[in-house]
């Protein structure tokens, strides 16, 4: 292996033309530093990418967790409510009310109690454009263009 670090250069270019040598020349060098720092900043970019998406999946996890007690105590209020309702309708059922009937009823009984608190929210929030976006987020309103 040689290394011409001249300039003007000692080694003539031919003797890279012999077996089992090899000629490395200044620009050489210069050209394998660049190749290596363009390697390392694509490299970088890349990790900083990773990272980037690694933060975001975290922050969005987090906040995940912070909602959990929030979703568990809404689940375990409309089961409450779904359970009595469910009681209600049986005991109906026992004293000789037609199916259909106790049925409508168990339907009107809670979607009433389902959205008593959104309704009272929006009633009270008088045109709150944040409240109502929000009311339609969470139950999925797609409001009807004509």
């Amino acid at each position: 292996m040689l290394v011409d670090l001249a300039i003007p250069r000692d080694i003539e270019s031919e003797v890279s033309k012999l077996d089992d040598v090899f000629l490395y020349t200044l620009d050489d060098l210069v050209n394998i530093a660049q190749q290596g720092l363009s390697n390392r900043q694509a490299a970088t970019k890349k990790a900083t990418q990773i990272i980037e998406h690694q933060a975001k999946d975290f922050y969005h996890k987090i906040k995940q967790i912070k909602n959990t007690p929030t979703i568990r105590l809404l689940r375990d209020q409309f089961e409450k409510i779904a359970l009595a309702e469910a009681e209600k309708a049986k005991n109906n059922i026992k004293t000789g009310s037609s199916s259909e009937e106790v049925i409508n009823k168990l339907i009107s009984n809670l979607t009433k109690k389902f959205l008593h608190g959104p309704t009272k929210a929006i009633r009270e929030n008088e045109q709150d454009v944040e409240t109502d976006s929000l009311i339609k987020k969470i139950y999925n309103i797609k409001e009807d263009r004509k």
